[in-house]
Order: structure tokens, then C-alpha cells, then sequence
């Protein structure tokens, strides 16, 4: 974050010590603060750990931190990043229900990496560990798959699929 001249997820998140809801506060007002401050056109947070857990064993963070996130934010345009999956176009749209009920916003686009989870070794090592592969193969899936689909798929990699979210969003 420092790098790109970013600001970084603020620490006090992570803190044990911190009641939750002062939590949901505190980032409320850390996201005001930066409106005040910066005047910003648009503001992207980046939410750390996974939406949901993928089982008992490959746990992703229970989708913590999203919950409290959305909890003191509301989202204008929510982009779902994900990894490589031959899943039907109906998943999406199933998730993104379960996203409504549970943040308050659903799936306008996803985002589909070029890195495929690992299950073999995430359940051995009791984390999510992804093996990335060519980003031609997410196009592929996306041409195959999603070109029809209600929530529209992109390949982030791909100049071209970069340029049609920013035109649909």
C-alpha cells in the first residue's frame, strides 16, 4: 500500500482488545474521515480474508472482517474477486443472494483470477493456497461459461475485459 501510495487497512481492525461494534464505528469514521480529507471521487475497499468460508477445514477468515465492513459501510458497486472455477453462471447469482442477505449488497461483477484453489494442500495446511496458471485459461473458462451470465464475469488481466467493467460500472 505504501508503495503505490495507498492507504493501508487500518490496524486497529486486527485488535483483540477492541469491542466489535466500536470496531464497525471506528471504520465509519476512518472511511468519513478520508472523504473529508482526500475528497475523493470514488473510494475502493479492498475486504480482507474471504467472503465465506469454503468448509470447516479451509475456514478463509469466516468472512469476518467483509461482515463488519459491511456493517459500516454500504456499497455502490460491489466486484467479487474469485478464483479460477469451472462453475455454472447460476452460482454466481446464488452467492450473490446469499451476499444480499448476509452484507446487504450483491455481486454487480466478478472478477475471475487466474489461480485455482489448491484443495489438497488448503486442507492440509488449514488455509486457502492457490496454483496459478495462465491467464489465457480464464478467458477461456469466461468465452465457455459466463458470456450470457446476469452478473457479468471478467478476466482482470486482460486489457480488454478491464475496460468493458469500467464501462458497464
Amino acid at each position: 500500500c505504501k508503495i503505490l501510495d495507498y492507504l493501508s487497512f487500518p490496524n486497529f481492525m486486527f485488535e483483540s482488545n477492541t469491542p466489535i461494534e466500536e470496531k464497525i464505528f471506528m471504520f465509519n469514521f476512518f472511511i468519513k474521515q478520508i472523504e473529508i480529507e482526500y475528497k475523493p471521487d470514488l473510494i475502493i475497499v479492498q475486504l480482507p480474508g474471504g467472503m465465506l468460508k469454503y468448509s470447516d477445514i479451509i475456514t478463509n477468515g469466516f468472512g469476518i472482517y467483509p461482515y463488519l465492513i459491511s456493517q459500516a459501510l454500504s456499497s455502490d458497486y460491489f466486484v467479487l474477486v474469485t478464483p479460477l472455477d469451472e462453475t455454472d453462471e447460476e452460482f454466481f447469482e446464488k452467492i450473490s443472494e446469499c451476499f444480499w442477505h448476509r452484507f446487504g449488497f450483491k455481486i454487480d461483477a466478478v472478477n475471475m483470477l487466474n489461480a485455482a484453489l489448491d484443495i489438497d494442500d488448503s486442507i492440509e495446511r488449514h488455509k486457502v493456497i492457490l496454483n496459478y496458471l495462465p491467464a489465457q485459461n480464464v478467458d477461456k473458462i469466461i468465452s465457455k461459461k459466463f458470456v450470457d451470465s446476469n452478473i457479468p464475469v471478467f478476466n482482470p488481466l486482460n486489457n480488454t475485459d478491464c475496460e468493458k467493467m469500467f464501462r458497464e460500472s
